[in-house]
């Protein structure tokens, strides 16, 4: 466990204050929450990498310690605005799960000449519609929402999102996954004072159609022809973005287990590179 001094505090945003800790030194290397989580999902992470790197996470708007405000906001804007508060000036290693990774790919690709390198799990890119089966227990969640019963609601995402259909209970972290329920009962908390604003950017992808989506197993399409022709993702309450075709799968099952992904570190001169969920080339 690494001895270094935790920094931290609140970093204005618009009307929001965004919860912060940095510790470390060297890259800089920032860690992006998933949608059903808070910068504690990467309390193991932010430890083990804060001996070699300056390391930095955040609770987004809406989650955690940054409460929702009642304001239009995008988590891209806010992402900009933690860098230049923390006068982040060279490329940048971004570490994101789910909701956090597909912010990450947002930001690589509007700015590619400050992102070192992309470590991404769970994670898709903003605007990309998925024809794939919904799980029955999306109808459970949902009826559970409807009735108002949170605590239902942040069990059943809790199965889903980090037990993993079929899983063994005798190989779940149960200390993790109290942390997972709890994170995630906080968001739904922010989620039902119904505060906050819309998405107020589309997706940078849409922007960026000469990109090519490199998927793991070797296929590839145009980036374009994934995007959604609205490419708008709008929130209640300042937490998640509502999405469609929704893959079900454990988010945090190699975390779990390893306690530190691997920091992959990409070409220079603009490119952008990651590992886990898949990658992008210019």
């Amino acid at each position: 466990m690494s001895d270094h001094a935790v920094r931290g505090g609140f970093i204005q945003s618009g009307k929001a204050k965004l919860r912060y800790e940095t510790a470390g030194s060297g890259t800089p290397m920032i860690f992006l929450h998933a949608g059903v989580a808070d910068c504690r999902q990467w309390n193991r992470e932010f430890a083990a990498f804060q001996d070699d790197y300056y390391v930095i996470r955040y609770d987004l708007r809406g989650f955690g310690q940054s409460e929702p405000v009642d304001e239009a906001f995008s988590h891209l804007s806010d992402l900009r605005v933690v860098l230049k508060e923390l006068e982040i000036e060279v490329p940048t290693g971004f570490v994101g799960c789910s909701m956090g990774g597909s912010l990450a790919l947002d930001f690589a690709l509007e700015h590619p000449a400050q992102v070192a390198a992309l470590v991404l799990s769970g994670s898709g890119p903003n605007g990309l519609k998925l024809d794939v089966p919904r799980p029955s227990i999306f109808d459970d969640i949902k009826a559970a929402d409807q009735r108002g019963d949170i605590e239902r609601v942040a069990e059943l995402e809790t199965q889903l999102w980090f037990d993993g259909e079929g899983r063994n209970p005798d190989t779940i972290d149960t200390d993790q996954r109290a942390l997972a329920f709890a994170m995630n009962r906080k968001v739904l908390a922010h989620d039902s004072a119904a505060v906050g604003g819309g998405i107020s950017e589309a997706p940078a992808l849409l922007f960026r159609p000469s990109c090519r989506l490199l998927e793991a197993g070797g296929g590839d399409r145009d980036a374009r022809s994934a995007a959604r022709d609205s490419g708008s993702e709008h929130k209640h309450g300042g937490g998640r973005p509502q999405r469609r075709g929704v893959v079900c799968a454990p988010l945090w099952r190699d975390a779990e287990r390893t306690g530190a992904f691997a920091f992959v570190h990409a070409g220079r001169g603009g490119g952008a590179g990651a590992a886990g969920a898949g990658f992008l080339a210019g």
